[in-house]
């Protein structure tokens, strides 16, 4: 059988795998580091198996094999490949922002026990969700794709990573901040009324076909 994660949370891990044609049921195997040998934790039919006896950065090692039974006897597949299995860290605290630029956030955060590294999250309004900007194994980050005098919130996850999968924590708490510097004005639809002068005048950051009432320049880059 091809095992893989199906749930997890900060002290439990289900896996799955895929069904083996004739197949009565299945065995589930986890390794005793203690004894050094793996032990039968379920003979089922059903193809999913929960382990809630999990901590944070303990890594535990599972095998699957199919079963059929025969008038004569049960005949066992070979095992599945090792699944190394764990929970979810804990979710990162103390995320606040240690400098704000006019394109630049940079941010901080108390470590996580038992992580492999930490995933950042931006709030996107368009979407109305946070949206991945990066990741790092440290507990400091730079945002740097940021707009000049623009509102964002920040959150940041830890996440733990084995040979099999990656486990990742609940959000942090939220963070507000706003760059330096002026809002980029938003390109609409201008009224005749509000046209000033209309002219052409190469300039460096492109050619000024008009001026508004407002005290904006419309540029053709």
């Amino acid at each position: 059988p091809d095992v893989s994660c199906n749930t997890y949370s900060s002290s439990a891990i289900t896996l799955s795998w895929t069904a083996v044609d004739g197949a009565t049921g299945y065995q589930v195997f986890k390794y005793d580091t203690a004894n050094a040998k793996y032990n039968i934790v379920q003979t089922s039919s059903n193809r999913t198996y929960t382990d809630s006896k999990l901590s944070a950065g303990v890594i535990e090692r599972y095998l699957v094999r199919a079963y059929k039974t025969k008038t004569n006897g049960t005949i066992y597949s070979a095992y599945s490949d090792k699944f190394y299995g764990t929970c979810a860290p804990a979710a990162p605290t103390g995320l606040a922002y240690t400098s704000v630029g006019q394109n630049s956030v940079s941010l901080k955060w108390n470590a996580v026990n038992n992580c492999t590294g930490y995933y950042i999250y931006r709030y996107d309004a368009i979407s109305g969700e946070y949206s991945y900007v990066g990741s790092t194994t440290g507990t400091t980050y730079t945002n740097s794709g940021a707009l000049s005098g623009t509102a964002y919130a920040y959150r940041v996850k830890a996440y733990f990573t084995t040979l099999s999968m990656t486990a990742v924590s609940g959000y942090s708490a939220a963070i507000n901040v706003t760059t330096t510097g002026t809002t980029a004005p938003q390109i609409g639809v201008v009224k005749v009324s509000d046209w000033l002068n209309v002219r052409s005048e190469p300039s460096t950051s492109g050619t000024v076909i008009a001026e508004l009432t407002n005290g904006y320049r419309v540029y053709i880059l």
